[in-house]
């Protein structure tokens, strides 16, 4: 039976309703646990889906269940909303001390689906990958508008190009338009996806030729100073001592100091012999 003295003492007609509605699922030890919008429609919130705001408005009414002090157990939110997936929610109550759970017998609890692996076309697969990335979504269920949409980029640029292209225009609708919801926004952006994948490929390209263009260049360099150091010990001791003096006649002060001392086995008084040797040649 109802407890009317606790019903009246409750000021918000929302709180009683709530009481009443618990009143016949809630007995000692038990929990109770339902999907968060059935439960708000049965206690008179219909008409509102917004997660937030139902979870707003119930706030008061719980704390005035709370209060009671045997009714229902205090919770925070964690405890007493609990996600069961993108947009899915179960509210949860419990006597203080409870262990077991219970649901009304008209109510079957949603369960919550297991990811599971699928085979899609490749337009459809398109459009699933583009929300698992940009909402989390791995089961969406892929309308005929999207597959068609899908399927018209997929003519442009091909199955594999346009996987390619998934993460560069994802990246380009969030600088964008970061608040898209479906993937009917998605098409202005693969041709500035396509424009950005282009301008990496001629980066990575004149990196590349700038790269092998440094190793030819330096592998030249090699080849030239074996050449002239083989052309160096050639010579006799009056020819190099020529060459050091013409050399410390136009060098910086660091190599006329090292050739003034004799330490010819410095390797930039070498390279500066080996540049004067190939500019005036001195035959062995």
């Amino acid at each position: 039976e109802l407890d009317t003295e606790r019903y009246f003492s409750l000021r918000l007609p929302l709180a009683q309703r709530m009481y009443r509605f618990l009143d016949k699922y809630l007995s000692p030890n038990q929990t109770f646990e339902m999907d968060l919008i059935t439960f708000a429609a049965r206690v008179g919130l219909s008409g509102n889906g917004h997660i937030g705001k139902i979870k707003e408005r119930l706030k008061r009414s719980i704390e005035s269940l709370e209060s009671f002090g045997d009714f229902i157990a205090p919770a925070n939110r964690d405890q007493r909303y609990i996600k069961q997936g993108p947009g899915r929610w179960t509210i949860q109550f419990q006597k203080p001390g409870g262990t077991g759970k219970t649901s009304p017998a008209e109510y079957k609890k949603p369960s919550t689906p297991k990811p599971r692996h699928r085979s899609y076309p490749a337009a459809e697969k398109l459009v699933v990958d583009f929300y698992s990335a940009w909402t989390g979504d791995d089961l969406h269920r892929v309308t005929k508008h999207e597959a068609y949409q899908a399927s018209q980029i997929i003519n442009r640029y091909g199955v594999e190009k346009a996987q390619q292209l998934l993460p560069l225009m994802i990246r380009q609708l969030k600088k964008s338009w970061p608040d898209a919801k479906a993937f009917g926004g998605t098409i202005n952006y693969w041709h500035e996806a396509d424009k950005a994948r282009e301008r990496k490929e001629k980066s990575r390209s004149a990196a590349s030729f700038a790269s092998t263009d440094d190793t030819k260049q330096s592998s030249a360099n090699r080849q030239r100073t074996d050449r002239l150091r083989q052309r160096w010990l050639k010579l006799t001791d009056s020819q190099k001592q020529l060459i050091r003096h013409r050399v410390s006649q136009s060098a910086d002060g660091f190599v006329q100091r090292k050739i003034a001392a004799e330490k010819y086995d410095d390797i930039l008084v070498e390279m500066a012999c080996l540049d004067e040797l190939e500019r005036s040649p001195i035959e062995s």
